[in-house]
């Protein structure tokens, strides 16, 4: 058995984060301590590393939590597709190392050129992985959910590119910036959960923990202005509302809660 603070050692995944996923039923803990205390197994211990890679592959945790739930033959074939997927990865990188130590020796070879054709990988999309393309809202990244966040921005420096975000992830593969929104999208789908539980749970302070380490980086803001950037969602409530009423004062009430503590 292994407590919260164990796993959170081991996995590197915050202690609020578990209790989060325990909420939304994604993990929950084998058994509880007469104290109060989550305990976890050995098969809870396996979901949670299945949770982290599909994470990495980056599903939402609403298809992760469709894929784990399913059938045991359903999961065990959607894991030997993405086991494919990761040996044709390897193989392409061992090949890439090749060509590097060749150029290192002063040699090319016109061949070299299809060390970066992936497309033996691209057939090996997974339904869940569709379907979270499928269900992502229009605008990736920039949501209407973030628009405060770049008005924001706008207001304090006097411009604001979103070409600038675009231009700090220039080197990174496709799959890469896709995985990027992603993280985003769901950082927004932690606060629309978080809603019903009120400014001051558990689910909530999550929320903001996640915006603050994922969101405010990519668009070079700290912490420390979280309080500035709750005024700006208030300020264009109207629109955040349109997505779910009563957002936008969730989202101010939920930083200054975080904020104060």
């Amino acid at each position: 058995m292994k407590t919260v603070h164990e796993i959170a050692r081991l996995s590197g995944v915050s202690r609020r984060t578990l209790q989060y996923y325990d909420e939304i039923g994604l993990l929950t803990p084998c058994s509880l301590t007469e104290a109060g205390y989550r305990q976890y197994d050995e098969e809870n211990l396996l979901r949670l590393w299945q949770i982290l890679f599909y994470k990495e592959l980056g599903l939402s945790l609403s298809d992760i939590k469709k894929a784990l739930d399913g059938s045991k033959a359903s999961v065990n074939s959607l894991l030997n597709r993405q086991n494919q997927v990761l040996l044709a990865k390897q193989a392409q990188l061992a090949q890439i190392m090749k060509s590097i130590d060749k150029i290192l020796e002063g040699h090319f070879e016109i061949m070299m050129l299809r060390d970066f054709d992936n497309s033996p990988g691209e057939t090996a999309e997974t339904p869940y992985a569709e379907a979270a393309e499928q269900s992502r809202p229009n605008g990736g990244l920039f949501n209407e959910f973030f628009h405060p966040l770049a008005h924001y921005k706008m207001q304090k420096e006097g411009e604001f590119r979103m070409s600038a975000i675009m231009d700090k992830y220039s080197d990174l593969r496709k799959t890469d910036w896709e995985s990027i929104c992603r993280q985003a999208e769901e950082v927004g789908e932690m606060f629309y959960r978080a809603m019903p539980e009120g400014p001051d749970s558990a689910a909530a302070e999550a929320a903001v923990a996640a915006f603050a380490k994922f969101v405010l980086p990519l668009m070079g803001c700290g912490s420390g202005e979280l309080s500035e950037i709750g005024q700006a969602y208030l300020r264009d409530k109207t629109n955040v509302n349109q997505k779910l009423p009563g957002l936008a004062e969730f989202v101010n009430a939920a930083f200054v809660h975080y904020v104060r503590k």
